[in-house]
């Protein structure tokens, strides 16, 4: 995909220009209205995340965006397996129950 750009929430997902547009108008559209309501500080707006995941629905029904994140999904699998091996001989608990929770929302679109 040329041109491809990273997902404006999910940096793992490169997007054709046309889908990056999409989700960046959206992130614009929220950030403005919250600036509007005075409720924006920084960073994603709020809601963006969920809406990104709910979207992410509609993407999987692409092929090449199925793929990656399929791709994606193995690789998580494989982190969290590595990092469970980890977590036996460090502290590392938390950072594991955040990859499971990105985990189960990535699963939960295919």
């Amino acid at each position: 995909m040329a041109l491809a750009k990273l997902h404006p929430a999910l940096g793992w997902l490169h997007l054709s220009g046309e889908h990056y547009r999409v989700c960046f108008n959206k992130l614009i559209q929220m950030r403005d209205e919250q600036i509007a309501a005075g409720t924006y500080d920084s960073g994603l707006p709020e809601g963006y995340l969920d809406w990104s995941y709910g979207h992410l629905k509609e993407l999987v029904k692409i092929p090449i965006y199925k793929k990656r994140i399929e791709e994606h999904l193995s690789q998580l699998n494989l982190s969290i397996s590595n990092r469970e091996k980890e977590l036996n001989q460090t502290y590392l608990a938390e950072e594991l129950a955040k990859m499971k929770t990105r985990k189960e929302l990535i699963e939960s679109v295919l």
